[in-house]
């Protein structure tokens, strides 16, 4: 839909349609960073009314600023607006008190591609930047415009100059998952159709949120025509990115790691099988797997040795026992850390147990397992390294999240499995 200069003419009731995003190259914003919709922002609140009834329908329709200098020039900012419908007073986009805020991620209204419609087969999303409104004198109501920069699918960027390199990180993407950009455009008010969710997916932390099959994310950055994404790479032989609709990966929470790796690139090589060996552990029980996960080398004798071990097990008859340090509590025996291992909660210990997983092919979903695991771990490291009590606030925490995994499917078992590449200990 061709855009033209904003005149002194009445906002209409007809429906705007926003251009595409990936037609042509956008205006560059000034912010290149994706901030989230939590932190509200601050400024003044608008209501306003539509569709506006009393409007001529054979009325030119609502024009749109070409650049966003000319919104700046002609439009009042405002930090969020509350729209409610003109006939029965309801909110038009939710509940009650429902705002759509500066950040906030919406739908957009797609329009016309050339000669044919793209409303039935494409979504659009972007991000809310700006809110303006303009009121001139004679008009019945105040017009509405937003700065948007928009949310690229991976088919959109078939129609940009990018890099071959760049384009060719691309090609794991899901369907529901999305690249924000620095590109913005002007849009009217009447080109939204409600606002969405979309979750930053960060491969690094180990308290991501859960991402469903459908729900909409972004790991990656697009600024100007190049792809920017965090250097999360399997750090083996094959350097490849994540694909979760195909990769199953198994992750190592250690210090000098904090990797993920393909399932892959961890199966023994024929030619040297000593770089990738499978886990030769003799188990009696879960509370001597959880002693090794605790202490790395009371377990596998040829697993290299953490850096920073904060209470190594000793035995207390040693003659050779080191003076008492009084600001480190005091290492705890073999024999006591078996009795605390016994304190845990049996799902606990299970859950510590577990390999830590991601991909859809592994059962545990986009982002997988890690928080649960981990938590577990971190709870058996206080009762049986440190000595403390069992939170039981906590310990029911972590199994509620093990039971709403995979939407309340429960998560997967999957057993340790690997020797991490990097450092040795079990995966």
């Amino acid at each position: 839909m061709a855009r033209v200069s904003p005149q002194k003419t009445k906002p209409t009731r007809a429906i705007q349609h926003a251009s595409k995003p990936a037609q042509k190259s956008k205006a560059k914003s000034s912010r290149n960073t994706i901030v989230s919709p939590t932190k509200a922002p601050r400024g003044p609140l608008l209501v306003t009314y539509f569709p506006v009834d009393d409007i001529d329908k054979d009325d030119d329709p609502a024009q749109v600023p070409q650049s966003v200098m000319e919104f700046r020039k002609l439009y009042t900012p405002y930090a969020k607006i509350k729209v409610l419908d003109s006939v029965t007073g309801e909110n038009t986009f939710g509940g009650e008190d429902e705002l759509v805020r500066v950040n906030d991620f919406i739908h957009i209204r797609a329009g016309q591609v050339g000669d044919r419609s793209v409303e039935d087969n494409e979504q659009w999303h972007a991000q809310v930047r700006e809110i303006g409104v303009r009121k001139e004198p004679g008009w019945p109501k105040e017009d509405v415009c937003l700065v948007v920069a928009w949310f690229y699918t991976r088919e959109m960027l078939d129609d940009r100059p990018i890099p071959r390199h760049d384009r060719k990180l691309c090609d794991n993407m899901m369907e529901n998952e999305l690249i924000p950009s620095d590109h913005t455009d002007v849009i009217h008010l009447s080109s939204i159709m409600g606002k969405v969710d979309v979750t930053f997916f960060n491969e690094y932390s180990h308290h991501q949120p859960e991402i469903g099959p459908t729900d909409f994310f972004y790991r990656r950055r697009l600024i100007g025509n190049n792809v920017v994404m965090a250097k999360d790479t399997c750090k083996t032989r094959c350097k490849a990115t994540y694909d979760p609709n195909r990769d199953v990966q198994h992750y190592c929470p250690r210090d000098q790691c904090r990797r993920w790796y393909h399932v892959a690139c961890m199966t023994p090589d024929k030619q040297n099988e000593d770089d990738y060996r499978l886990v030769g552990y003799n188990i009696s029980s879960v509370e001597q797997l959880l002693i090794d996960l605790v202490y790395p080398e009371a377990g596998k004798k040829n697993a290299k040795p953490r850096s920073k071990l904060p209470y190594p097990i000793t035995n207390p008859s040693s003659e050779t026992e080191p003076e008492e340090d009084k600001n480190m509590m005091h290492p705890i025996s073999l024999e006591a850390a078996y009795a605390a291992a016994e304190l845990l909660p049996s799902r606990i210990r299970t859950l510590a147990t577990l390999g830590i997983t991601r991909g859809m092919p592994s059962g545990n979903g986009i982002v997988g397992n890690v928080w649960v695991v981990t938590a577990a771990r971190y709870l058996a490291r206080q009762v049986i390294a440190e000595g403390k009590p069992l939170d039981e606030e906590e310990a029911a925490r972590i199994m509620e999240a093990a039971d709403e995994m995979n939407s309340g499917n429960g998560l997967k078992l999957t057993p340790l499995a690997f020797d991490c590449p990097g450092c040795g200990c079990p995966i």
